[in-house]
């Protein structure tokens, strides 16, 4: 189970693989009692909040796949999507009820899957406060982001509204980075009006909810900045701050530097898998790359223990499609293994 760390634990394809490799219930239940302990007695430290509300979603999802079927747990996600819907309407103002029913007719399906009321009041507060901005000022740079806490499993969660834009998630992820920001997960969706919202699933070094409004208030500058400039100088975000960070831990133990890009993990996306020393700034120069051969990310997940990255891309073509050409391919794997493979550098 430890890969649900990495998977897109959103796809039902996903849930469906995994549900064949146990086949039972009681498999299950098995597998995830012995990954708990496991995880709990090799690296106490490592074990968090978020890392446990991962593998219950997994367990939660594959049992009710292991219960019903494909077919049914299908039907059940769409009456979910729905219910969804309704709950949130129930939340809201009246005022806001179209824009509810535009968002969940707009946003792809997979949007909604495992979301609680709550974080989908905030997708739908968030993108009606960026049309708001966007038609006051006339500017076409116009944003909103609204971070929620979740305490209890050791996040924040920070929705990001816009249009699409050239370097959008470089420059998010670098003035994250900039706070020393972690980034445990992000999801990217486009509405059918070509609205983008982008959801980071971010915490403290100390792996805590970014809480602090100072904080929030310079990721937020530092981002506009960044907006309304083509150009920018990454380095000066992302250099490791001296006495900030916690001193790496690795104690000359070498960590394999590993990058694969493959076609076979996910039936709509070309895969990134990579393994290196964590560093500040590396998710942007991973997003980075992938702008440059305009290619786009759809999901990405993030892991990282003991200063170890271990992270998951799913990428496709402008068109959304899989990568195909082989040579790209090649020249992707080269260059993200070089990107994993360099230092941090300290001011």
């Amino acid at each position: 189970m430890a890969d649900c760390y990495r998977a897109n634990l959103d796809d039902p394809e996903v849930i469906a693989e995994f549900a064949n490799i146990v086949k039972t219930s009681s498999n299950l239940d098995a597998l995830f009692l012995f990954t708990y302990a496991d995880s709990n007695a090799t690296s106490p430290d490592g074990w968090t909040s978020w890392k446990e509300s991962l593998m219950l979603q997994l367990h939660s999802a594959t049992r009710d796949f292991l219960k019903s079927g494909k077919e049914e747990y299908s039907r059940k996600l769409n009456e979910d999507r729905l219910a969804l819907c309704e709950e949130v309407i129930g939340i809201m103002r009246p005022d806001y009820h179209p824009d509810v029913h535009r968002h969940f007719e707009l946003m792809p399906p997979a949007a909604f899957h495992f979301r609680q009321a709550a974080h989908v009041v905030t997708q739908v507060r968030t993108v009606r406060h960026f049309l708001q901005r966007e038609s006051q000022t006339s500017d076409p740079h116009a944003s909103c982001i609204k971070w929620i806490d979740h305490a209890e499993k050791g996040y924040t969660e920070l929705v990001l509204a816009t249009h699409d834009k050239p370097q959008l998630l470089e420059k998010i992820c670098c003035a994250l980075a900039s706070e020393q920001i972690n980034i445990l997960s992000a999801d990217f969706f486009t509405r059918e009006d070509r609205i983008v919202v982008n959801i980071f699933r971010v915490c403290t070094t100390n792996f805590e909810p970014v809480s602090t409004a100072s904080v929030r208030k310079r990721v937020l500058e530092t981002f506009e900045a960044m907006l309304f400039t083509e150009s920018y100088d990454p380095e000066k975000y992302l250099r490791r701050k001296v006495n900030f960070l916690k001193p790496r831990s690795d104690n000359g133990i070498t960590v394999p530097v590993q990058a694969h890009v493959s076609n076979d993990m996910h039936p709509t996306c070309s895969t990134v898998e990579i393994q290196g020393l964590d560093r500040i700034g590396l998710l942007h120069d991973l997003f980075s790359t992938i702008n440059r051969h305009n290619l786009n990310t759809a999901h990405a997940r993030i892991c990282t223990e003991k200063g170890v990255a271990m992270d998951t891309l799913y990428i496709t073509t402008a068109d959304g499609k899989k990568i195909e050409d082989s040579e790209l391919l090649g020249k992707l794997e080269e260059e993200f293994t070089s990107l994993i493979s360099r230092p941090d550098k300290p001011e």
